[in-house]
């Protein structure tokens, strides 16, 4: 093989591995780490644009749809470099440490210094992006998160990495005085230029004004709120007062947070304040922004400890039902096995939905002797449980094949087919497949 061929291929696995686009006029990501991005942005004198996601996360899979918009890709591949971090990928951990990337899709653009020009984990829509886009494509331009004011210095700069807090720093009524905030000067400038704001330039701000200054910034949408909370909240010996706990539940956004676990340790006393039913809306819209946005994804038993913040009762069943789900988009059917089978042990026996789900799952494997009667018996169970279920018959003539029951098999296709009506039409495409392995086999 000559020079030449060998240059040509090696071009073309780079081209191949370090880009991803997602349709033809998308935007061209790179596949390459932030800080990677970064020195790549400053060679091309461009800044740098990252949007993180997991195969998971179904509200990233929305924005692929504003990536292919013709006048959005046009743009951002003109003035960008474009990078897209897998969060479950090698550059995932790295990002979220360095950047606290909570929950997903979380998109940034960065200076050539690699500061946070923006930052935000909202959807966004093609007007919007092009718009932030625009506005952040100037030099000493920073923008708070909705985009609406520009600040005159990095409103983020780089993170380090913060240790999770542990459960006594939550109680603050009852622990030591927290340290004060570190000295931090952000400028707020107006659209003409008019400085309008200084944060953290005095380390001895009254509470009272630490306290309007937080809700200054939570009215201005701007990213700074949540540490102006934080450096209000650590002037106050007592968490539990009236004006306390209205004030932390006014500011709690997100589940990884001081916020959030003082609202755990202290659902009952919160609840007898701010009043239960809108605690109950604001914790379901948290815990659920948590379960199917947050970064880590949550194990089985921090969904437990979540959902059980929602309602007590159905917890444990939704925190499975979750999992379950979890198991099954990363392709662990070993693992979905055993959890289905602790599941309807000891959570819901006679839940027979999820018994013939368990069922297919297993059939699709590779036939074991020592466990088909087991889920024989389970597959029996669903069906006495419910009779009339088309698609139970059609998941039973699967596990008769995956044994080579050709005859039982297709008995069962002839049960499917005898209860089957208007609603259960989704199912041809199966017993058709399954009736042509049976003529083959």
């Amino acid at each position: 093989m000559n020079l030449y061929k060998v240059l040509s291929l090696t071009l073309i696995f780079y081209l191949t591995t370090s880009i991803v686009s997602f349709a033809q006029g998308g935007i061209k990501f790179y596949n390459i780490s932030v800080k990677a991005g970064i020195v790549k942005a400053k060679q091309n004198g461009k800044f740098l644009f990252v949007d993180t996601y997991a195969e998971w996360c179904i509200p990233c899979k929305k924005m692929k749809k504003v990536f292919v918009d013709s006048a959005v890709s046009e743009y951002f591949n003109k003035n960008y470099i474009n990078v897209k971090i897998n969060m479950d990928g090698p550059n995932g951990r790295t990002t979220y440490n360095d950047y606290d990337v909570v929950f997903l899709p979380t998109m940034m653009i960065f200076d050539h210094e690699g500061e946070i020009k923006y930052k935000t984990d909202k959807l966004l829509t093609a007007d919007e992006l092009l718009n932030i886009g625009i506005q952040a494509n100037v030099p000493g331009v920073y923008l708070g998160n909705n985009a609406s004011q520009i600040i005159s210095t990095p409103f983020q700069s780089k993170s380090t990495t913060k240790p999770k807090p542990k459960r006594t720093e939550v109680a603050v009524s009852k622990a030591k005085k927290a340290p004060k905030p570190k000295k931090e000067v952000v400028k707020e400038t107006s659209s003409e230029g008019q400085i309008v704001k200084i944060i953290g330039a005095n380390d001895e701000m009254p509470p009272e004004v630490l306290y309007q200054e937080a809700y200054y910034q939570l009215q201005r949408m701007n990213n700074s709120h949540g540490d102006a909370a934080i450096a209000y909240l650590k002037t106050q010996e007592n968490w539990d007062s009236e004006k306390n706990v209205k004030f932390i539940y006014d500011f709690v956004e997100s589940a990884n947070s001081l916020l959030f676990d003082y609202i755990k340790e202290n659902r009952n006393h919160v609840a007898s304040i701010v009043g239960e039913s809108n605690l109950a809306h604001s914790l379901d819209i948290i815990v659920n922004q948590r379960i199917y946005q947050g970064y880590p994804r949550p194990d089985l038993q921090e969904a437990i400890e979540l959902y059980s913040l929602v309602d007590t009762f159905t917890a444990e069943q939704d925190a499975y039902q979750y999992y379950l789900g979890r198991m099954l988009q990363e392709s662990n059917k070993k693992g979905y096995l055993a959890t289905i089978n602790k599941y309807l042990t000891t959570v819901a026996p006679n839940d027979h939905y999820t018994i013939n789900k368990a069922v297919e799952v297993y059939s699709s494997l590779k036939y074991k002797k020592s466990t088909w009667n087991h889920y024989k018996k389970q597959i029996d169970k669903a069906i006495d449980l419910n009779p009339d279920e088309a698609r139970y018959y059609v998941t039973l003539a699967k596990l008769y094949l995956a044994k080579g029951d050709r005859k039982k098999a297709k008995k069962s296709i002839d049960d499917a087919l005898e209860i089957m009506n208007e609603n259960t039409g989704e199912l041809d495409g199966e017993i058709s497949d399954i009736l042509e392995r049976i003529s083959k086999s």
